[in-house]
């Protein structure tokens, strides 16, 4: 999925408004309206938290074996094959870094694959 500039904006305000719902402080997200700013943002969160535990190792997994079983009747394919699927888009979205550290399995769905799948947007 791409995203044009102009939906990504659309995007930022949509999730300033979520963040005022929930009511967090504005302070923690009113800065963020782009790419770059969000990417400042998450490398600021993630200098402060501390590695994958083994009970975030544990709801990854869950999550993974989840959403295999939800999208299992809808693409009829083995389990095993959805979650290697599953397994593999994730290592894209979140990276190898993250990924190994919350256990997520590497699949014979390589990145190469992965690159054909229309899942991404500007960096800018």
């Amino acid at each position: 999925m791409t995203f044009t500039d102009h939906e990504l904006s659309d995007l930022y305000h949509f999730w300033q408004y979520i963040a005022y719902l929930l009511g967090i402080d504005e302070r923690l997200y009113r800065e963020v309206i782009d790419q770059k700013s969000a990417q400042e943002i998450l490398e600021l969160i993630d200098s402060t938290t501390e590695g994958a535990s083994q009970d975030s190792k544990v709801l990854v997994q869950a999550m993974l074996e989840a959403i295999t079983g939800i999208l299992q009747p809808s693409l009829k394919l083995p389990p095993a094959t959805i979650f290697n699927l599953v397994s593999a888009i994730t290592r894209h979205l979140h990276g190898n870094v993250l990924a190994d550290q919350l256990d997520i399995k590497k699949t014979w769905i390589s990145n190469y694959h992965l690159q054909r799948l229309p899942i991404s947007c500007p960096t800018s």
